[in-house]
């Protein structure tokens, strides 16, 4: 995994875990980490992450926006512009805040 400031999600325990690395790089990781294998650049300064499985999670930004992926965090679309938050939290797959 590469050096930096982390910001780490974890899915299935034990499995999956979705890391951001100084901000805007992320990887990810299916097999416990023994591979972690490069995901899409986060759209901002990652601030909070959280993943209800291994496709669908939720990014809150520096600059206060929410995005969601359903890729894996290949890719982001932006869900809500003004989320001043710290972190997000996704208990379930139908739900995020």
């Amino acid at each position: 995994m590469p050096a930096g400031h982390r910001i780490v999600t974890q899915g299935e325990p034990g499995r999956e875990a979705f890391v951001i690395v100084d901000g805007t790089a992320s990887v990810a990781t299916t097999d416990g980490g023994k591979q972690w294998l490069p995901r899409g650049k986060v759209p901002g300064k990652g601030n909070g992450v959280a993943f209800a499985d291994a496709q669908r999670g939720l990014v809150v930004t520096m600059d206060a926006a929410l995005w969601r992926t359903a890729d894996g965090g290949a890719s982001f679309v932006l869900q809500h512009q003004g989320a001043h938050a710290l972190t997000v939290v996704v208990p379930r797959a139908d739900q995020g805040w």
